[in-house]
């Protein structure tokens, strides 16, 4: 994939992966694919490599669930609790999405919505401490956003420090993300919730997100307005 040249002066290279994140709902075995991006930097000397970012997304088939007569918002909620959290913007009907996604963009809803095949939902952004302020996390979310929006309409993410994640399910959690959230505990110990969700906040708004309707946490992006 091509790098934006302005944000990738620290990195090398951005490696993608994807799986099934597999459940007992047959629907979501299809409809659902987890995403992996990881921001690989190779030292110059040594050639060592380390990852300076990583990130994980799910893409959501909508078109094939809804061509199936399927429900997104069971498929969401029996997928997983990450996934169940967005489920409210998204509707059942012919609309596909909630009321609250067309107040975010002022679009009446009796408008005509195109790109509505698929959406990505962002669950997970980890930058190395050692790579901080050098735009990593808004070039894992460009880049996937670029190369995994097909005909995908809106991307959409939840703003809450991965510090500030609740012990409930944390031993359910695969060893990688446990890693990942007690490093952000002891590396921001001394912040606070609304410091650290209004910095998260900017650096989403950066990527084209913006807070959705009535929400103090839940973004969305417009990836139709920021890439066509």
């Amino acid at each position: 994939m091509k790098v934006d040249e302005r944000l990738s002066l620290s990195i090398d290279r951005i490696e993608f992966s994807s799986a099934k994140s597999l459940s007992y709902n047959a629907d979501a075995h299809t409809s659902i694919d987890e995403i992996k991006a990881k921001a690989i930097c190779v030292d110059d000397e040594s050639g060592k490599e380390s990852i300076a970012g990583e990130l994980i997304a799910h893409q959501v088939d909508l078109a094939e669930l809804i061509n199936d007569g399927t429900s997104i918002i069971l498929t969401l909620d029996e997928h997983s609790h990450e996934l169940s959290e967005f489920a409210d913007f998204f509707s059942n009907n012919e609309k596909v999405f909630s009321k609250k996604i067309y107040k975010t963009f002022k679009l009446k809803e009796d408008d005509i919505m195109y790109g509505d095949d698929d959406v990505l939902i962002f669950d997970n952004l980890y930058v190395n401490k050692k790579f901080r302020g050098k735009d990593i996390g808004q070039l894992l979310i460009e880049a996937t956003c670029k190369d995994f929006r097909r005909g995908g309409r809106f991307a959409f993410l939840k703003v809450y420090p991965l510090q500030f994640s609740g012990a409930d399910g944390f031993d359910e959690l695969p060893d990688e993300r446990k890693k990942k959230i007690l490093r952000e505990k002891e590396e921001f110990k001394n912040r606070s919730f609304e410091v650290s969700q209004e910095k998260l906040i900017k650096l989403y708004e950066k990527c084209g997100f913006r807070l959705i309707d009535g929400e103090k946490e839940f973004m969305v992006a417009d990836l139709f307005e920021k890439y066509y």
